[in-house]
């Protein structure tokens, strides 16, 4: 049979290489898959979307909170001053609170 690597191994250049060749000759993602000693599931959503391959997916529960919800929860949470709330919060010089 073949062996199979283990979960999380990123395809190599090489292998990346050989799928879109392999591809653009009509082989089956099984088929080359079995060559590469790679799951055919992986192959496949390679072929799928390359552009994906080595991204980081965003993970964990997005926030509710927008950035200016958590600017105002931050000034009103602490007896901090404004220079040291703009810094904590890193953000950029600008006039807070005044019409230019």
């Amino acid at each position: 049979m073949f062996k199979v690597k283990g979960k999380g191994e990123l395809l190599s250049k090489f292998e990346k290489g050989r799928i879109f060749a392999e591809k653009e000759q009509g082989l089956l993602n099984r088929r080359f898959a079995r060559d590469l000693g790679r799951c055919h599931a992986v192959v496949g959503n390679f072929v799928k979307n390359p552009a994906r391959c080595r991204t980081k997916r965003s993970t964990g529960r997005p926030s509710l909170l927008s950035e200016g919800d958590n600017r105002k929860r931050e000034a009103s949470n602490t007896n901090k001053s404004c220079t040291k709330i703009k810094s904590s919060l890193e953000l950029e010089d600008c006039c807070m609170g005044r019409d230019e």
